[in-house]
């Protein structure tokens, strides 16, 4: 157990890390939700409108607390010295590199249909794409390890993100208390 306990991260890390995580999910979700926005307001009430908005913005939470919880899994699983020393700096650096990567999915059909519908050549695509993305989050570890201030610079950049992350909670918490205001009435 005393061996679990020195490779989980401390409080301060993972409440950090969440601040992190929380950034580029809440964004992309306030975004694909100002896109449907238009639609919601014309075809159904405002209240309903804000009702889609705090699912939205829940399901937000739930995805970043599962992405935390992973991580702590991860740190926990591996031996200290791999992820555990560096755990905020590695943490950022996975999720702003993963949220980078993932955008091109949104626009997997329309990559499909410039490509004549091509599988063939979009499985190479996104072979190269995927060891491109590993191959760089392996290069920024190392970086990572290797350069104090390369940490310091994360660590600090995490810091000055807080009060915008710190915000999106704010408006979880508020999301959260409508939507137990709508199953109540």
């Amino acid at each position: 157990m005393n061996v679990i306990k020195r490779r989980m991260p401390t409080n301060r890390e993972i409440l950090l890390l969440l601040m992190v995580c929380v950034l580029p999910i809440h964004f992309r979700s306030i975004l694909i939700f100002f896109h449907g926005l238009p639609s919601f307001l014309l075809s159904t009430s405002v209240w309903d409108t804000i009702g889609i908005f705090s699912y939205v913005q829940a399901f937000s939470l739930l995805e970043t607390v599962l992405i935390i919880a992973a991580f702590v899994f991860i740190c926990a699983s591996l031996p200290r010295k791999i992820f555990r020393n560096k755990f905020v700096a590695q943490g950022t650096i996975i999720i702003v590199l993963t949220t980078l990567w993932v955008i091109p999915l949104q626009y997997q059909t329309s990559i499909l249909s410039s490509l004549n519908w091509n599988m063939r050549a979009y499985q190479i695509i996104a072979a190269i794409w995927i060891i491109f993305y590993l191959v760089v989050i392996v290069f920024t570890s190392l970086l990572i390890r290797s350069k104090q201030e390369t940490e310091n610079l994360i660590n600090q950049s995490v810091e000055k993100i807080l009060p915008l992350s710190s915000f999106y909670l704010l408006l979880d918490a508020v999301c959260i208390l409508v939507l137990f205001y709508r199953l109540v009435i």
